[in-house]
């Protein structure tokens, strides 16, 4: 099976994405209609004929661009795709300067990508693909009491970061969300409650666990990127590439080239916006 990486339609994940963003408790809660990504926000996709596998999210917060939701469907895990989407997402941050707010006409350095996870294949992962482990040090901002995971982050970050973990975590638990699709229900009334809200619950469970990794703009030309990766087509515009089989030996093809005779092209680029 050949895995093709692609930003689809964003209407024909829509199902998909709520499926996902429902069973997985350390991303954000799935909204009702996600056919569109959140304002500010590019998804990508790891689709391969005609199911979506995996999927991660890319935003701009205040001083930093955030890697998230980076979701790899039960069925696929251990075949790569994680560091496929990851790769793809880090080509996105150092080749588009609209996601760092800057402009398209002059010469930029983005904004450090960062991305926060507590699962260690995930860390994995990040390391893999040239991000680096922001390790706990104490700073003027903690009173060099305690040690602080957001040293090398700008202080407007660190404060919007705390604010919506704290924002979700109220809003959550006052609104409930369903179910996972399947799952069993609960019969008591109190465990249904605690069900609807397991998402803010799994959070303060987990508060303070989550690692931060950071890409600076220094290396954003040094992504590292496996060899099978293709090159994801930007917008509506796709690259297609049709091989033909040539019968001519090497010997003629040189003798051709010498005296300007046109041999048939050997590769078709079909350059079309849908």
């Amino acid at each position: 099976m050949t895995w093709c990486e692609w930003m689809p339609d964003r209407s024909s994940g829509s199902a998909w994405v709520q499926r996902m963003l429902s069973r997985e408790n350390s991303v954000r809660r799935p909204r009702r209609d996600e056919s569109e990504p959140p304002d500010g926000v590019a998804r990508l996709f790891v689709e391969a004929e005609g199911l979506f596998h995996a999927m991660a999210e890319i935003g701009r917060r205040p001083g930093i661009v955030e890697l998230d939701c980076v979701i790899v469907d039960p069925s696929s895990r251990g075949t790569g795709l994680a560091h496929s989407v990851v790769n793809k997402a880090c080509r996105l941050w150092s080749n588009d300067p609209i996601l760092s707010g800057l402009s398209v006409e002059e010469p930029f350095i983005p904004l450090p990508l960062v991305a926060l996870t507590r699962d260690a294949a995930m860390a994995n992962v990040l390391i893999q693909s040239g991000f680096q482990l922001v390790p706990p040090r104490r700073t003027w901002r903690s009173l060099w009491i305690v040690r602080t995971r957001f040293t090398s982050l700008p202080l407007r970050t660190v404060w919007y970061l705390h604010l919506r973990w704290l924002v979700r975590v109220i809003k959550w638990l006052l609104i409930g969300e369903p179910l996972p699709e399947g799952a069993r229900q609960p019969q008591r009334r109190l465990n249904r409650w605690f069900q609807r809200r397991r998402r803010p619950f799994t959070m303060l469970i987990n508060a303070g666990s989550s690692k931060v990794f950071m890409a600076p703009p220094s290396s954003s030309g040094t992504i590292k990127v496996s060899e099978n990766d293709s090159i994801a087509a930007l917008a509506s515009m796709h690259v297609h590439v049709v091989e033909r089989e040539e019968e001519q030996t090497p010997n003629t093809a040189i003798e051709d080239w010498d005296i300007g005779r046109q041999s048939e092209v050997a590769e078709v680029i079909d350059l079309t916006e849908d």
